[in-house]
């Protein structure tokens, strides 16, 4: 991580010794691979490195990790699938459909009812990239007063590297030692601490971070602090309005879900429903229904080629002058069909795709194609 090496693409780690993100140090090289696969709608590159990093853009990098190469694969090409940002706090962009500038969000319509606010405060979140081995790292925070909502909630989200066992670190606050869950690797992992049994009092506070196990490797990456209020939502897969921020000083916006999405929660192997819903949008602006209409001249068979997608509707009209288009119904949903005893002239095939996982649809969910014989 901190030699740099010649090599075709020249990958590299920034900032160097972190398991974060991998940059393309010789764009030419790539582009010139990608070439030798034109049709390629997504490219990916695999760093040959057995530990986390990657980034999304032009084409979306991930490294040979077993345990963490394919949940680096599924976040960067969730950027580029989507053409969005982050979803997790101290990005640096903010944008697309799974984000808004305020809480009048965009994706009203996956709510039932009123849009909820979830508004955590952000207390403290630096990529600190320390090694333990060297000294203890210690998080001072203030935790805010109770309000008219009731007594606010501490969360931690702390991202490691090397913490093999649970006996590799212990986490204290306040002195007391606190227990933490999540995946115990060599790898980047991430985990949170267990429930508190009891509320925070206002003021100042400290999180602590000390090694156990002195071989060299155990690596705090960062410790996002949080205060959520009373009425935060923390249920699983709800659509609302959750804040997000650049730092704790600066709010970026909100996002759909507490942590549903892997797009925030790198542990995640979902997408919340208006990512989702997005990706189709975005498939479909670049691939159409219908692939391919013709007429088999030796058979004389209608014949229509579609993508392999459960959900499609296939209707068939025919066409005459000054007239609306016939119905067909005889021939809903069928890919093919012969033009003995049908008369000669224009008809018209409708395909319309349908997935619960859709609710705002647009022009490139229903398309149309004519053909003449």
């Amino acid at each position: 991580d901190l030699i740099t090496k010649k090599t075709a693409f020249g990958l590299y780690r920034s900032p160097k010794g972190s398991k974060r993100a991998i940059m393309p140090g010789n764009s030419g090289t790539i582009e010139k691979a990608i070439k030798l696969a034109p049709a390629t709608d997504f490219p990916i590159i695999i760093a040959n490195d057995d530990y986390y990093g990657g980034l999304g853009g032009r084409y979306a990098i991930t490294t040979r990790s077993i345990r963490s190469g394919t949940m680096v694969l599924r976040h960067e090409l969730g950027h580029n699938f989507g053409e969005v940002g982050e979803e997790y706090d101290g990005g640096q962009i903010y944008t697309g459909a799974n984000h808004s500038d305020t809480a009048a969000v965009p994706w009203k319509h996956w709510v039932d009812g009123e849009v909820a606010v979830s508004q955590a405060s952000y207390l403290s979140g630096a990529y600190v990239w320390q090694n333990l081995s060297n000294q203890n790292v210690r998080v001072e925070f203030d935790f805010p007063s109770k309000n008219t909502l009731g007594d606010p909630q501490f969360n931690a989200i702390i991202s490691s590297v090397g913490w093999q066992t649970p006996q590799d670190v212990d986490v204290y606050l306040d002195n007391q030692k606190v227990s933490i869950n999540g995946a115990y690797t060599d790898d980047r992992s991430f985990f949170e601490i267990d429930h508190l049994d009891k509320t925070l009092v206002p003021g100042k506070h400290v999180l602590e971070f000390k090694e156990n196990i002195h071989d060299g490797n155990n690596i705090l990456a960062f410790a996002m602090l949080y205060a959520t209020p009373a009425n935060y939502d923390f249920t699983k897969d709800k659509i609302g309005a959750f804040n997000t921020f650049y730092s704790p000083d600066s709010p970026s916006g909100f996002r759909p879900t507490h942590n549903t999405c892997l797009m925030r929660e790198m542990r995640s192997v979902e997408f919340c429903s208006v990512d989702k819903e997005n990706m189709w949008i975005r498939f479909l602006n670049r691939v159409s229904l219908i692939d391919e209409l013709g007429v088999n001249g030796n058979e004389k068979l209608v014949y229509l080629k579609t993508p392999e997608l459960s959900g499609l509707q296939l209707r068939w009209y025919q066409l005459k002058a000054n007239q609306e288009p016939i119905a067909l119904h005889d021939l809903d949903g069928l890919k093919q069909w012969s033009t003995h005893n049908m008369s000669a002239g224009k008809y018209r095939v409708e395909v319309e795709f349908k997935t619960p996982e859709v609710r705002n649809y647009t022009n490139s969910f229903r398309v149309t194609r004519d053909i003449s014989f």
